[in-house]
């Protein structure tokens, strides 16, 4: 309440009398719209306030949030049957474009390589359908069934193929009709779905996704970093010559015929060979109309190269803004004057574009998190969960950062100096202090307010009296399998990745943490200014 009353703006006040009457379910309701605004100052404060509650976990609305999930999943595969059935009944329909997207998606992929996807294989930190979350260490998992589907089984055992690609590795195989359809926490509306894959067909998911991350960054596109689209984003608030594009239910739309017309018939095949064509979804066994979704190892990167060359191909090769064409996901980026072909293509391929969230004509962009105002960040802070703990802290250093971003040049907006004041007091000392842009080591300050001891040893740098450090909880493990896990992260680790998970004979556990109190040195402690 005390962060909508220092925006003291008309949706402030707004969102505020719903919050004393209770109607959360209206709160996260209200959208912002950028043409109803003129100046930079009320823009970043209406946005503000409608974004403050929105992505609240805990916040108790009533919408039953996972039925809200599985209607958009069903909503979606409904979709993907009428992209099917269109794509193989009208294909003289843009002919010509979808040649081109062929020959670009052609020139990116190049030759498949079989070893090279046997040597990217790999693991994510997450679930599989027979591991959860919090059971899914690398030990487990190579000690666990190998699970599969009846493809990828058939390919595996045929000549031995996977003992002479891992002579370490001599898993049991379980074969398993798909995937797993669950749901996780997205925001105060609605959950995400995701499907849990099979750990073996996960695998080599994961090593067809780096696949086409290392083709990708070839031609300019690095899905490592969001980076690139911010600042490009960034340049479209202030020149209006590029447009944010953001699509609904993106990785759920991408079509089986899709893929199947656009990829190489050499690269669908094994796409189409590791996916799981089946999953069981409340309990009921369904076949899928789309290609993959969320949780497939090489879903993020198939829909960033797609939606990449369909607007690469939009776009004449001589136009001044085709370098400037950039994905992450599905948060794109295109020449505002194309906007509307663009929309008309992606259509006509399954796709919707969400036009609340894409930008082309205003002084406002929104991509990969990133909110931009005619050249300025105003990139809203969040209450994502309860405010107990270590979620206070981490609401105090977002509002920290975000009340010396609104005025910039040294200064801190003085309407938010009692509400962060509030939480400092409120949080424990316990938290120790850090400087800013070195995340949550503790509570943010300011040189002057925490007067921190100058490193005279190195006769540069500062000492904090205590920051908070988050030590992962491990288990001491001294097996076979652990040996076969620590192999594996070495291997990965010579190929350029990191091997995450070990330190020395210590495995670590997933989602167990503690913290410790730890004097911390710092290149530099900045003064956040005064407040004006």
């Amino acid at each position: 309440m005390d962060t909508l009353s220092s925006l003291d703006c008309a949706r402030s006040l707004t969102v505020a009398i719903m919050l004393r009457y209770g109607e959360y379910a209206a709160i996260v309701a209200l959208s912002f719209n950028p043409q109803d605004y003129n100046s930079l100052s009320d823009a970043r404060d209406s946005l503000q306030a409608t974004e403050l509650l929105r992505k609240h976990e805990d916040l108790p609305t009533n919408i039953d949030k996972a039925s809200v999930a599985y209607e958009s999943f069903y909503l979606a595969e409904v979709a993907c049957r009428e992209t099917n059935h269109r794509l193989c009944s009208e294909r003289i329909f843009g002919a010509g474009t979808f040649l081109r997207i062929q020959r670009k998606i052609a020139e990116v992929l190049g030759q498949f390589n079989p070893e090279e996807m046997f040597d990217l294989g790999g693991w994510g930190p997450g679930s599989t359908v027979l591991i959860t979350r919090r059971n899914a260490t690398p030990s487990k998992k190579f000690g666990s069934k190998l699970e599969l589907t009846a493809p990828l089984y058939r390919l595996l055992t045929c000549n031995n193929l996977l003992g002479h690609s891992y002579p370490l590795w001599n898993p049991k195989m379980h074969v398993i009709e798909g995937n797993k359809v669950i749901t996780v926490p997205k925001n105060a509306k609605t959950d995400r779905i995701i499907a849990v894959e099979p750990s073996g067909n996960l695998w080599f998911q994961k090593a067809l996704g780096t696949m086409i991350r290392r083709r990708l960054k070839r031609f300019g596109v690095d899905l490592n970093t969001q980076e690139r689209n911010r600042e490009l984003a960034l340049e479209g608030s202030s020149n209006s010559l590029l447009a944010t594009v953001d699509f609904s239910a993106a990785s759920d739309t991408i079509s089986y015929q899709l893929v199947l017309d656009l990829l190489p018939f050499s690269w669908f095949q094994i796409f189409d060979l590791l996916r799981s064509s089946r999953g069981i979804c409340q309990n009921s066994l369904i076949s899928y109309e789309k290609f993959s979704s969320m949780g497939n190892g090489f879903t993020f990167e198939l829909e960033s190269l797609i939606f990449w060359a369909i607007a690469k191909c939009i776009v004449p090769d001589d136009h001044p803004m085709q370098s400037k064409i950039s994905i992450f996901g599905d948060d794109l980026i295109i020449p505002s004057e194309y906007i509307s072909l663009c929309e008309e293509m992606f259509r006509f391929c399954g796709f919707t574009i969400n036009t609340k969230k894409s930008f082309s004509s205003t002084y406002y962009r929104e991509s990969c998190g990133g909110h931009y105002w005619n050249g300025a960040d105003i990139t809203p802070v969040y209450i994502r969960r309860t405010l107990n703990g270590v979620e206070r802290m981490r609401f105090h250093n977002r509002l920290v950062e975000y009340s010396s971003r609104t005025i910039g040049y040294g200064f801190r907006d003085k309407r938010f100096r009692s509400c962060i004041s509030f939480l400092a007091s409120a949080c424990s000392t316990k938290y120790g202090t850090c400087p800013i842009g070195y995340g949550d080591l503790g509570l943010i300050k300011s040189f002057d307010e925490e007067a921190p001891t100058y490193c005279r040893s190195l006769q540069r740098g500062w000492f904090s009296k205590r920051s908070l450090i988050t030590i992962p909880i491990s288990a001491f493990k001294d097996d076979a399998l652990f040996a076969l896990s620590k192999f594996y992260h070495l291997w990965k680790s010579s190929g350029g990745e990191t091997g995450k998970g070990l330190n020395g004979n210590n495995e670590t556990l997933p989602q167990r943490t503690r913290y410790i109190l730890k004097k911390m040195y710092f290149v530099d402690w900045p003064s956040l200014g005064i407040w004006i």
